[in-house]
């Protein structure tokens, strides 16, 4: 077996265990939403959103909507919006109490898929001392308005240096939203031998958006990488993968900052 099918092999190996992975548990959220997604094919069909108190107490919240783009980097873009109504806007829940929440959009119905988030925040009681902090904790849930132009079609770009940093840029060509998993990032010497390997969390790349993935890398290892193989598991559209050659004179330019300091993208 050749050294590039060899490592192609392993990737898939770990494309699949990152994918068993993706269904683990996950921490308990107050109040407890359902769905966790929203979708509204149009302005006539409103979405039920169910929220379960999760709390010892009696709680009050407040919920608002928020229009939802991605900069280039990946990164949240939350602005004011009327597009979105909420009833309640504004409940109060005892121990294990449920309440439905009608979210309805009002706006000119978009070409394409829109998106906006429903924040979900806590008020404070007022009951912590003043020499004390209280933590609150925040929910906010995804919606997606309209009829998709097509499905998620997640990519892996390229691996390069971008500001003075090594990293993978995940773009995704489709007309709705996919949210990977996993992305890692595996760099081989000419012998074929691993000399490095960074994992991320993935997050949300809206239609047409791009997300960068930073690496924690040291110029020696740079130098050292030949060729990087890049494994994406999205499971609900599938995995990709990809192998890029690399010239280690760009390592160059990348920035001593970066040299055992983390840069993840996650928000």
């Amino acid at each position: 077996m050749s050294a590039r099918r060899c490592i192609m092999a392993k990737l898939r190996s770990f494309i699949l265990a990152a994918a068993l992975l993706a269904f683990g548990a996950t921490a308990a959220a107050d109040p407890v939403p359902s769905p966790t997604r929203l979708f509204i094919p149009g302005a006539d069909q409103p979405a039920s959103l169910v929220l379960t108190s999760n709390s010892d107490t009696l709680r009050r919240y407040v919920l608002s909507a928020m229009r939802w783009d991605q900069g280039e980097d990946g990164k949240p873009i939350l602005s004011q919006t009327d597009d979105v109504t909420i009833r309640p806007s504004e409940l109060s829940l005892a121990p294990g109490e449920r309440e439905s929440v009608d979210v309805r959009f009002v706006s000119d119905l978009p070409t394409g898929e829109r998106t906006y988030r429903i924040v979900i925040r806590p008020v404070s009681d007022g009951a912590t001392p003043q020499d004390q902090i209280e933590i609150v904790p925040v929910i906010d849930l995804p919606v997606f308005i309209g009829m998709p132009e097509g499905p998620s079609r997640p990519s892996i770009e390229k691996v390069d240096i971008e500001a003075g940093a090594l990293g993978v840029t995940v773009w995704n060509a489709g007309g709705s939203f996919v949210r990977p998993s996993r992305v890692t990032l595996i760099g081989y010497a000419a012998s074929g031998v691993e000399v490095f390997r960074e994992s991320w969390d993935g997050w949300y790349i809206l239609a047409g958006g791009r997300r960068r993935y930073v690496a924690d890398i040291s110029l020696v290892l740079c130098t050292r990488a030949v060729q990087y193989a890049v494994a994406l598991d999205a499971p609900e559209v599938g995995s990709a993968e990809a192998l890029f050659d690399f010239d280690a004179k760009d390592c160059a330019s990348l920035q001593p900052s970066n040299d055992g300091m983390s840069a993840s993208p996650q928000v």
